[in-house]
């Protein structure tokens, strides 16, 4: 555990940087920069504690770590993007279903 407290500082720090490179590239205004080094550090969280499990060499995984908070925000738009659009059509089959069961019942009576 103490170990694990120790990787911290370097995991946000690299993480952090690669949220930091990403808003300049962007060329984010600052309080959106703020939000994309907070994202990326959390990416590069996940990332970190992954990594640590599947006994990845530790130069792999600091490399990860600055790649995860580099593309943070990308991921997670493709993400929001496909979840979305999962839930839309779980939307429209459920929305189908009480349609035609309305029309179901309505010929009964």
């Amino acid at each position: 555990m103490q170990n694990a407290l120790k990787d911290l500082p370097l995991v946000i720090l690299l993480a952090g940087f690669g949220g930091f490179t990403r808003s300049i590239v962007d060329k984010c205004r600052f309080r959106k920069a703020i939000g994309e080094v907070l994202i990326a550090i959390f990416a590069g969280l996940i990332v970190n504690w992954f990594f640590k499990e599947c006994a990845i060499s530790v130069n792999f995984r600091e490399i990860a770590i600055a790649l995860a908070g580099y593309s943070a925000r990308g991921i997670i738009s493709v993400l929001d993007c496909l979840v979305i659009s999962k839930c839309k059509a779980i939307i429209e089959i459920f929305s189908s279903k009480n349609s035609t069961e309305q029309g179901d019942s309505d010929k009964k009576e």
